[in-house]
């Protein structure tokens, strides 16, 4: 048991240093600059609703919608690009 403990009490402590100090610290950024820091791009659009009007329109704003991005920006405008 002790030879068990003596191999991986190393490892152990390897795993804590790297789970520590090894992931880049997250920054502190307002709304505003998550918002503006980068281009957004689509991904789907989803809906609890089984109306079906509801789920037509919003199957045909993702086929416009798909490969295409979204840029905010500070002035409180944006650009948005659609089937790219």
């Amino acid at each position: 048991m002790k030879k068990l403990f003596k191999c991986t009490s190393p490892v152990f402590i390897l795993l804590f240093l790297f789970a520590t100090f090894g992931c880049e610290k997250d920054t502190n950024l307002t709304k505003e600059e998550m918002l503006t820091s980068h281009v957004w791009r689509f991904s789907e659009i989803t809906a609890s609703t089984n109306n079906q009007d509801v789920l037509d329109l919003l199957q045909l704003a993702e086929a416009l919608m798909t490969g295409g991005t979204i840029t905010f920006n500070k002035d409180g405008t944006y650009t948005m690009t659609i089937m790219q």
